[in-house]
């Protein structure tokens, strides 16, 4: 189950948000070193960001390269629950 995304960090909605355009504008997986590199932090607080978002619902896999979840319940929403063919 995903947590609500005002539950999420300043930082894990942005990283979130990195995520979510890259793919939009791309159609491939996001890489830890894109968004470290993009935000200008360090590729294990990536990692710790994006392991902390898949946790908490918001990314497919727990490791980069990152893949936000598909949408499934409301358009408004950035992504939606885990798809269960995996």
């Amino acid at each position: 189950m995903r947590v609500p995304r005002h539950f999420l960090s300043g930082r894990q909605r942005i990283v979130l948000d990195v995520i979510a355009r890259y793919v939009r504008n791309t159609g491939e997986p996001c890489s830890g070193s894109y968004i470290a590199r993009h935000l200008g932090i360090h590729h294990s607080t990536v990692q710790e960001h994006i392991s902390a978002l898949y946790r908490k619902g918001w990314l497919m896999t727990p490791n980069a390269p990152a893949m936000p979840q598909r949408e499934r319940e409301t358009p408004r929403k950035v992504c939606g629950p885990a798809d269960s063919t995996g």
